[in-house]
């Protein structure tokens, strides 16, 4: 199996964007990511953008916002020089009136802003 940087390499020789969830087994990117958007959402970054999205269907209810920044000026991104854009999609649904949260993290070679 092809490791992430290979994938988004063959993707970005297409001619194509990448978009690349981040798991805890990346335990440094995925912590520079969250650093980077917390920090963004403090200080009200302008770069940022911030879509969100209710929907109700099949007997649940879902809440989503996602957060897209600019990568920021971090050397860990000096390892993932395609990448153009960092984000977090916060995911809350209730099920039968139990709340479900989740987070995710991924980069993208997406210029913001598409």
């Amino acid at each position: 199996m092809l490791c992430q940087k290979e994938t988004a390499q063959a993707i970005i020789n297409k001619e194509a964007d990448s978009i690349l969830q981040v798991k805890g087994n990346q335990l440094s990117l995925e912590n520079a990511l969250n650093e980077a958007i917390l920090d963004a959402l403090e200080k009200n970054t302008k770069s940022k953008r911030v879509p969100r999205k209710t929907e109700e269907n099949h007997g649940r209810a879902e809440y989503r916002e996602t957060v897209v920044i600019p990568y920021p000026d971090h050397p860990i991104f000096q390892k993932w020089p395609e990448v153009k854009t960092i984000g977090m999609t916060y995911l809350t649904r209730t099920i039968d009136g139990k709340i479900q949260e989740a987070s995710s993290t991924f980069i993208t070679s997406a210029k913001s802003g598409r």
